[in-house]
């Protein structure tokens, strides 16, 4: 590859879906290009908050390449918060994911009106065939759709890139409402529970790009420089543990007190932190310090903030470089910060709610842990067995190639966009009401 190929992919960029052709194979690269040809020429806006989550912003980012590439004009556009709309969004991303909120007729009010800004985006674009809604904090844009002359032929689609089978009743009771008004609704695969209606739902699983700026190859020099940068040794193993957004701290509990055991066999263990979160988010900055308390006096924690300015590039190197990635969480929700490190064939110890959402099998895929204490042996048997964790390791990154990379999410969006073209639909999007 020379050196203007090795730039654009360091950007992410993709000039030909052919580059994907060593990742996924040529058969699938060519049946994707043949279910696009009607779509051809097709316009697509794809609509997220501001601010969304990072795993859905590199999926748009991604998806809407990807696209482009097969001769679709997509369009992805981010509608803006103002602060007092970015705390409604945070309480509806909360109840979503299980937490109790106190929902009250202010916050939907403004979760609803949107302060316009849906419209705005909207009344200055020309015709859609399809518009995708991306983010359940612009589900209610259905009842602005209604007036909005240049969208009266388009096809709505909701993706859900939540799992909501934890939901708090009544916030899953009022999305539901207006995801009835989309003509189809993509649905990330782990609703197990009774919840959103199946209404016209497609289910699709999350996906990483191979090709992004957070999976392309990194050179082992590159890998030593950033572990430098961060204080950690290249020579000594590394446990990475990525701290989720809003993650219940006593799964954190749980995760800490696996490696301490595990230090306690391999004293020359190193653990990786990585706390994600909003740098003006209280809650990460009460997570980030009830870690750091954890951890105590360990000199060989390293705790490191992404929204302090940590890159994708960085991300990267950290997956690479360690020697057992720890990814436990009481949901069956599918993260691609378990996927990406996969894809990378590192080996990977889970919870059993998330083995069961991947479909992975425990000692071959990934390493399912019950407990702190089983957690921690599960750490010291894969660093003692280079053999086991590389095996373990290759079982993940095939896994992955199979069944949750963004080949597989664009094939799934070309056949629905074509089912959907294929079909009568109706002219204009009811305006859902509230009772």
């Amino acid at each position: 590859m020379g050196g203007a190929d090795v730039f654009a992919s360091m950007l992410g960029v993709r000039r030909s879906l052919d580059q994907y052709r060593t990742c996924v194979g040529g058969q699938s690269v060519e049946e994707i290009a043949e279910l696009a040809k009607p779509l051809r020429g097709s316009r697509i806006l794809q609509l997220s908050a501001m601010p969304s989550r990072p795993g859905v912003s590199d999926t748009l980012d991604s998806l809407t390449s990807l696209l482009r590439l097969v001769g679709i004009a997509a369009e992805w556009r981010i509608v803006p918060s103002k602060p007092h709309q970015i705390e409604v969004y945070r309480a509806l991303n909360l109840a979503l994911s299980g937490h109790f909120v106190q929902w009250t007729p202010q916050m939907h009010a403004t979760w609803l009106n949107c302060e316009g800004d849906p419209s705005v985006v909207l009344s200055q674009s020309q015709d859609y065939d399809f518009i995708v809604v991306h983010d359940a904090e612009l589900v209610g844009m259905v009842k602005a759709a209604s007036w909005i002359r240049n969208t009266g032929s388009a096809r709505w689609i909701w993706h859900c890139h939540s799992d909501s089978s934890k939901a708090q009743p009544d916030i899953r009771d009022l999305l539901s409402i207006y995801a009835r008004q989309y003509h189809r609704r993509i649905s990330c695969g782990q609703e197990q529970r009774a919840g959103f209606s199946a209404h016209f739902r497609f289910t699709v699983p999350p996906s990483i790009d191979p090709l992004s700026p957070r999976n392309i190859d990194l050179s082992p020099t590159f890998v030593e420089m950033v572990l430098r940068q961060h204080g950690l040794d290249p020579q000594r193993p590394i446990v990475l543990y990525v701290l989720r957004d809003r993650q219940d701290l006593s799964v954190t509990s749980r995760i800490v007190d696996g490696f301490l055991l595990a230090k306690q066999q391999v004293p020359g263990l190193q653990l990786l932190a990585l706390v994600k979160g909003e740098a003006n988010d209280r809650l990460t900055h009460t997570q980030y310090h009830d870690l750091g308390s954890k951890l105590g006096d360990c000199r060989d924690a390293r705790l490191v903030a992404v929204a302090n300015g940590v890159g994708n590039i960085e991300i990267n190197a950290f997956q690479r470089a360690a020697a057992v990635v720890l990814e436990w969480s009481d949901l069956a929700e599918i993260a691609t910060d378990i996927l990406e490190p996969m894809w990378k064939a590192r080996p990977v110890i889970v919870g059993a709610a998330t083995a069961g959402g991947l479909g992975a099998e425990d000692g071959r895929i990934v390493c399912v842990a019950h407990s702190a204490q089983e957690c921690g042996d599960r750490i010291v048997s894969l660093i003692e067995s280079p053999s086991t964790a590389n095996a373990i390791g290759q079982g993940a990154r095939e896994h992955v190639r199979k069944k949750f990379l963004i080949t597989r999410l664009l094939y799934a969006y070309l056949t629905l966009l074509r089912d959907l073209a294929n079909q009568e639909v109706a002219t204009t999007v009811r305006a859902a009401r509230m009772n």
